[in-house]
């Protein structure tokens, strides 16, 4: 397939000066189909896309397909969430027959359907080898679980609802759950746990995102646009703030946020594209990487600088193009 070189300019204000190569794939490349549901990439380089057919692991140029029928430990072929641990490598797929772990290139079934939430899609890794998921099947009745080292536990509080979009493992016992239902404290180090709501000062409307960056910033994609807690806290005397000025505006929806590795971030306004914050300023994407039109599912920056996007109709790469400026010291004209 032909790469595209595309230009992406300004939506509002001056966008950074840079080249970007698009490629798309989908069924007719090695996609399982074209709706990908989740994607990540794990430290070997990998990029793992997750759909309701299995998984495909990408290398840039072959697509391996892991599923069922090739490999017994996927429990279901239906996946609907997936995430890295940072610290182990260990990529956790969520399907709809419970938790996968492939560690090591091997795929492990995880606490077993008795024990872990079927339909699992909303996942967080909050320490080494441990893994927060909750189930988005409303029918469940085991919502919430903590995997530790592998080992499950269920957690069922009616009170904190089936939206959850946050966790932080704050350790000693204590963990910190932000649902569509509010903040909450859970304490899970006694025989019997126990959970708290807290009055904290949220962004308005209904919180989509939370994402935290490499400076300890937590940011919020919301209904009613974006937000920052610059502290990374959440308390009842300092709400977070709004973020965008005159490009984002209160009836923007931010469904998708992700980091950059050069400490800006990337995020996907719906109905209008996607949108860069870097240094304080907001920029927009034009032309064919605006994504105006496109139903963005998934947002992820690889190791690489490249955008990977999913979508409905299958996955986009925006690929950073190095450009070389030449002066006249370099023997052009005046």
């Amino acid at each position: 397939m032909a790469w595209l070189a595309v230009c992406l300019p300004l939506w509002a204000n001056a966008f950074p000066a840079q080249e970007y190569s698009v490629r798309r794939w989908n069924a007719e490349q090695g996609l399982r189909q074209n709706r990908v549901s989740a994607l990540c990439q794990t430290p070997d380089g990998y990029m793992w896309f997750g759909s309701w057919f299995g998984l495909v692991r990408f290398d840039g140029v072959r697509t391996t397909v892991f599923d069922h029928a090739s490999n017994h430990e996927i429990v279901n072929d239906t996946v609907v969430g997936m995430v890295v641990d940072p610290a182990t490598g260990t990529l956790w797929i969520g399907t709809d027959g419970g938790v996968v772990r492939y560690k090591d290139y091997q795929f492990a079934e995880i606490g077993g359907d008795a024990e872990t939430p079927i339909g699992t899609g909303a996942m967080w890794v909050t320490g080494a080898d441990t893994l927060w998921c909750q189930s988005h099947d409303l029918r469940s009745s085991r919502p919430l679980v903590c995997l530790r080292h592998g080992v499950p536990t269920v957690y069922s509080f009616a009170e904190i609802g089936q939206g959850i979009v946050w966790i932080a493992d704050k350790g000693l016992g204590e963990a910190e759950i932000l649902s569509e239902r509010g903040f909450f404290r859970l304490t899970y180090s006694r025989p019997n746990p126990t959970v708290t709501r807290e009055d904290v000062r949220l962004p308005p409307g209904r919180i989509k995102k939370v994402v935290k960056d490499s400076k300890g910033r937590l940011w919020f994609g919301t209904d009613q646009g974006l937000f920052v807690s610059r502290s990374g806290l959440l308390d009842v005397r300092t709400p977070p703030e709004r973020v965008g000025g005159s490009v984002i505006g209160e009836n923007d929806i931010i469904t998708l946020i992700t980091p950059s590795h050069d400490g800006s971030m990337w995020f996907y306004v719906k109905n209008r594209g996607l949108f860069q914050w870097s240094e304080g300023q907001v920029y927009g994407l034009t032309g064919e990487a605006s994504l105006a039109n496109v139903q963005v599912e998934g947002l992820l920056e690889d190791r690489d600088n490249s955008l990977w996007v999913t979508t409905r109709t299958g996955v986009m790469q925006l690929r950073p193009k190095h450009v070389t400026v030449y002066s006249a010291a370099d023997g052009l004209g005046h």
